[in-house]
């Protein structure tokens, strides 16, 4: 908004001083000679218009313009420049920039390099006798060099294999046009992160109905039934000034202390806090929906949003950054999947949706006599009842903790795989780390160059590093075995 005002300004201002210094010339002498001193005094606007220009001429090459007035398109063509660095990998094995194979033009090279080499010994002045065999040997050599890359003189193993790696290859195209592509995979691997976050949804579902159960009962000792029906008879017989009972999912539950601590006084003696039984009701303190609400509902739908192509982990994703279109993009389509609205709690019933947020918390309401907010109807509770419903909140709050854990398990697993597939420049880099990782690979008859990789991304190192980011709660009988493995591996080697 900064640069697009600046911008205008700027336009505004050479315009300007252009049409005053055109508007001034009219008053000067036209006759006057060079260097007059009264025609060298002023031309402040000639200075704004060299200055406005070389201000316009900076911000259109650093594309801040087009950051300002297409920010969509300006984060487009970043993501276009990402796409051509994540090539660089490819681009050692496979002719993308370049008309041939490195391989191919290494090979065109060396053969360059020995009609060189002969051309130096026939002008040599060496014994003919050694002349001719050193020719000998270099037309050896030239022939030789072909027959790497003959496909006939391949074995019938090494060409299955190369097979195989090739049928590889056209799968993973396939799965790289999915939309979900690599967090499947790592969705789908059973990890001691995703069993406590499958754990954390299953106690939330034990926690929901007993604590709504409670609810029900303090609500009923504060608003009994037969109250609630004579206010509905009165309502009936003189209209809606006597509307006074409403349904809610929400409530304020307090209990006074027994006994204070030396450091509180009597407004300590009660304890109050907000329960929301809604979908993406609060897991603050807080009576109204926030982000806490968002994450809950989010990872507690997940594989309901899955199914409407969703991103339901966008906020775990996200987590610690500002917002930004990707994000906002991504939260939008999830609150319009679950059929919530953050000014109505509802999208209209013309949103063609399931609704299924409305369907939840449909679930959960109760009459109550007053319709004013949470706050200024607080219900009383025991001591035990209230710890039950800070129960039933902190089992909504643990599902948001374990499901942030896994995801930032699976992208820190990303994260370390696209940084070290980077620095490989063999295929035989790929397929140790996949060998590693446990993927079923059988590379016995491919030929293996040596690594040219940083020595921490070298296969064993990166699968390693990558299988250490999950199942990170581990038992004292699991490390003793880990360590003993781990010295039997170095004995071998």
């Amino acid at each position: 908004m900064i640069t697009g005002f600046v911008t205008f300004f700027t336009i505004f201002a050479v315009v300007g001083a252009m049409l005053y210094g055109r508007r001034l010339i009219k008053t000067e002498k036209v006759d006057a000679v060079f260097g007059n001193p009264e025609r060298a005094q002023g031309g402040i606007h000639w200075v704004i218009v060299g200055s406005s220009f070389l201000l316009l001429v900076w911000l259109y090459y650093s594309w801040d313009i087009a950051k300002s007035f297409f920010p969509k398109s300006a984060n487009e063509l970043c993501q276009v420049g990402k796409v051509n660095e994540s090539l660089l990998s490819l681009k050692y094995l496979f002719p993308i920039d370049e008309r041939q194979l490195k391989s191919t033009s290494i090979i065109e090279t060396e053969s360059e390099n020995l009609n060189k080499i002969t051309i130096e010994i026939e002008k040599s002045g060496i014994k003919n006798h050694d002349k001719s065999k050193l020719l000998k040997f270099v037309s050896q050599t030239k022939n030789t060099i072909p027959l790497l890359t003959n496909e006939q003189l391949l074995d019938n193993g090494t060409r299955e294999q190369i097979k195989i790696v090739n049928e590889k290859i056209i799968n993973l195209t396939e799965d790289f046009k999915k939309s979900d592509y690599p967090n499947e995979s790592a969705e789908q691997e059973i990890t001691q992160e995703k069993d406590a976050f499958n754990d954390a949804r299953e106690k939330v579902d034990i926690m929901y109905p007993k604590a709504f159960e409670l609810a029900k009962l303090v609500v009923g000792r504060a608003y009994p039934q037969e109250d609630v029906a004579t206010c509905k008879s009165l309502k009936a017989k003189y209209g809606s000034p006597l509307d006074v009972v409403a349904k809610d999912k929400c409530f304020y539950f307090s209990y006074a202390k027994d006994q204070l601590e030396d450091d509180e006084d009597e407004r300590d003696r009660n304890v109050s806090e907000h329960f929301d039984f809604g979908l993406f009701g609060s897991c603050g303190n807080s009576e109204y929906s926030d982000e806490t609400g968002k994450q809950f509902a989010y990872a507690y739908k997940r594989e309901e949003l899955k199914a409407k192509e969703c991103n339901p982990d966008i906020l775990a994703q996200q987590n610690g950054k500002d917002d930004n279109p990707h994000k906002t993009k991504h939260i939008d389509a999830n609150n319009k999947a679950l059929g919530y609205s953050n000014y109505s709690s509802y999208h209209s019933e013309d949103d063609n949706n399931v609704g299924m947020t409305r369907e939840f918390d449909s679930q959960f309401y109760l009459d109550i006599i007053g319709t004013s907010h949470c706050r200024s109807r607080t219900i009383a509770c025991t001591r035990e009842e209230f710890l039950v419903f800070k129960m039933f909140k902190q089992a909504k709050s643990n599902v948001i903790t374990c499901h942030q854990k896994w995801i930032d398990s699976i992208e820190k697993q990303k994260q370390a795989m696209k940084t070290g597939l980077k620095a490989y420049r063999y295929l035989s880099e790929g397929v140790e780390l996949m060998k590693e990782l446990g993927v079923e690979i059988d590379e016995a008859e491919l030929v293996r160059c040596n690594s040219t990789g940083l020595t921490i991304y070298n296969p064993v190192n990166l699968a390693s590093m990558i299988k250490g980011m999950k199942n990170t709660t581990i038992t004292r009988e699991q490390k003793i075995a880990l360590r003993k493995e781990y010295e039997a591996k170095q004995s071998v080697n």
